[in-house]
């Protein structure tokens, strides 16, 4: 079972330890791992916003911390001269922990990548993921500060991306947005709308094996732009080159 982002939420309404019991009894009842959301504060300056595996015998087997944060939404630049300089700034009163372990959580299924929100907008994040195994794609997500439908369909569209280049099933998870699942050749098979409370289920297939997109990244189509570009400004400078210069007149002397 696969959780959106930051659904858990320890020390608003409930402690730590009772949170996790109560993903952990849902784990037992089911009979499956959890693939859990969690944000949390873990200091006066630091918030975390992460994913973890929680098994029915109630542990917690590994973690994977957000990298790709977003500025002035999850951690701000300068935090001390913007302060300064404008106190009622309304920005977020922690930093986010920036992760630094692989984007995979290695479940009993097999290993699953996570890119948690608009990670999923950056291609070498799920590339990232298959070179270190993942068999399963994910992008957990909260989409709560967009109500409309355009960012949604865009991160989705973005997933069914992500599943072509990399020959994986994509699950996309939100409470607020859109929840998707996606197959290797980027169909859209199901999906929820805006804030529907619903759960998909779908039998998905753990893949191995790396495609030529999961090796060369974007530079395919960076080197054709540069080409593209290059040859664009040879043919505009070649024509100015060749055409005749402007006559220029001469007034004749006046008759005497």
């Amino acid at each position: 079972m696969i959780w959106p982002e930051n659904v858990v939420n320890p020390g608003r309404y409930l402690s730590q330890d009772v949170a996790f019991q109560q993903v952990v009894a849902l784990a037992a009842r089911i009979d499956a791992p959890i693939l859990a959301g969690w944000f949390e504060p873990v200091s006066d300056t630091v918030s975390a916003n992460y994913h973890s595996v929680i098994t029915p015998a109630g542990e917690e087997t590994d973690i994977y911390d957000k990298v790709q944060i977003v500025p002035f939404g999850e951690y701000v630049p300068l935090r001390g001269l913007i302060e300064s300089l404008a106190p009622n700034s309304g920005l977020p009163a922690r930093d986010l922990r920036r992760g630094t372990v692989e984007p995979v959580l290695d479940t009993e299924h097999g290993p699953v990548g996570v890119s948690i929100s608009w990670e999923g907008y950056f291609e070498h994040r799920a590339r990232h993921s298959v070179r270190e195994g993942a068999q399963l794609l994910t992008n957990p997500t909260n989409g709560s500060s967009y109500w409309l439908t355009q960012v949604q369909t865009q991160q989705v569209a973005s997933n069914q991306l992500r599943a072509m280049e990399n020959d994986r099933w994509v699950l996309q998870v939100a409470p607020t947005g859109l929840t998707a699942v996606i197959d290797p050749s980027g169909n859209l098979l199901q999906r929820t709308g805006v804030s529907e409370r619903k759960t998909l289920a779908a039998t998905v297939e753990m893949r191995q094996g790396r495609t030529l997109a999961s090796y060369v990244g974007p530079w395919p189509v960076i080197l054709y732009g540069l080409l593209a570009a290059g040859y664009s400004l040879i043919r505009l400078f070649g024509s100015r080159a060749s055409d005749p210069p402007a006559s220029t007149l001469h007034e004749s002397p006046a008759a005497s």
